[in-house]
């Protein structure tokens, strides 16, 4: 059973991540306004709004899904249950985001041109439809931690996505 201490000192740990984690969003941010300009921080946002769009659709509640069905399982003690519902929830993420990444990839040039009003942005939306089943994935694997209670795991899951998300 998890004590305060050891549950004070999860939190702790997952609030100095996430602030180090916004730190390095802030500071790329800050990094490529200035290599792209105005206009190319405004086609950015433009970019990302369709990226969070798909991204929803793809998740499809996968992250929470594993979350609760994992602490269940666990609760009751049931390791092989957690396991093979973890393995489900991993199938249902690749089916939802492998499902949206492809009409993204192929809608990625009306998307670019008819919503956001220029092909520039069609390279960035392909790329996000080919890496979204990764990040899919990656939030699967943060709801089963979170309930697995493995805090240094989830702590490195979220460095990871930070850092493939800036790559």
């Amino acid at each position: 059973m998890m004590g305060a201490g050891t549950l004070f000192g999860g939190a702790l740990m997952l609030t100095a991540v996430n602030l180090l984690l916004r730190f390095a969003g802030t500071a790329f941010q800050i990094w490529l306004s200035g290599r792209i300009g105005a206009a190319g921080v405004g086609l950015l946002q433009l970019i990302l709004s369709v990226d969070m769009l798909a991204l929803t659709l793809g998740a499809a509640g996968g992250r929470t899904t594993a979350m609760y069905l994992s602490a269940e399982a666990l609760g009751r003690g049931r390791r092989a249950d957690a396991d093979r519902l973890l393995s489900g929830c991993f199938v249902y993420s690749m089916i939802c985001a492998g499902t949206v990444s492809i009409t993204l990839y192929f809608l990625a040039p009306r998307i670019a041109g008819d919503w956001i009003g220029t092909m520039e942005a069609l390279p960035s939306l392909r790329t996000w439809a080919s890496f979204l089943p990764v990040i899919c994935l990656t939030g699967v694997m943060t709801g089963y931690f979170t309930a697995a209670r493995r805090i240094g795991t989830l702590a490195a899951v979220e460095v990871g996505e930070q850092f493939f998300s800036i790559a």
